[in-house]
């Protein structure tokens, strides 16, 4: 959802990194994109903070963080160019569409109400629905149970490394949209088909 239904995942490093540093953890947006991006709140908090970290000071820092983000970014919303045409197409040929997002209830909210496409998706696997994070295949496996697809016959739209390999995982192809990986580090992934900025240009393989 983050960073391939919205261009938004410079707004939520820009809330990690700001909200970690008052904590005293040091960390840079590049190191967010390739070390938590793609995780629960949860577990990216757990990883930077330790696993001694008690659950309700995880949860108070992962709600305030996401109203930092929302604060910011909310009146910024927009899908990212192309995925409306290509939801109404995908719609137009019934097939199916799941949203598999790290994001917790509270950004899923925020999201698929503020573009208004809830109803226009078979399924939405969030946080609250899953034991592991990405890059474990478990929310992309789910995702396919949901739909009544088999996983090897899933197209996974991802924009992280975590996610991708959280699609391979699942044995499931993955297209990168760049919002956060360069074209040559998306296409070094061996489960990547192709890739582009955006859902305009979307090239397919031979």
């Amino acid at each position: 959802m983050n960073g391939t239904i919205i261009d938004d995942m410079p707004y939520h490093a820009a809330a990690w990194v700001e909200i970690l540093a008052e904590l005293g953890h040091s960390l840079t947006i590049e190191a967010f994109n390739r070390q938590l991006s793609g995780k629960t709140n949860e577990e990216a908090l757990l990883d930077v903070m330790g696993t001694e970290t008690p659950a309700a000071r995880i949860e108070e820092i992962s709600t305030e963080k996401e109203k930092r983000y929302q604060a910011v970014y909310g009146e910024h919303m927009e899908a990212i160019a192309g995925f409306m045409p290509l939801l109404a197409t995908l719609q137009e040929k019934n097939m199916p569409v799941a949203v598999a997002t790290s994001a917790n209830q509270f950004n899923i909210d925020f999201t698929l109400d503020g573009l208004g496409i809830r109803g226009e998706l078979t399924a939405v696997i969030g946080a609250e629905d899953i034991e592991n994070s990405k890059p474990h295949p478990e929310i992309f496996l789910k995702a396919a149970k949901a739909m009544g697809v088999a996983p090897e016959n899933c197209l996974v739209f991802e924009d992280s490394f975590m996610g991708i390999e959280a699609a391979r995982r699942a044995n499931m192809d993955a297209y990168a949209i760049l919002t956060t990986l360069t074209e040559d580090e998306a296409l070094a992934l061996p489960n990547v088909i192709s890739a582009s900025p955006d859902y305009t240009t979307i090239r397919y393989p031979n």
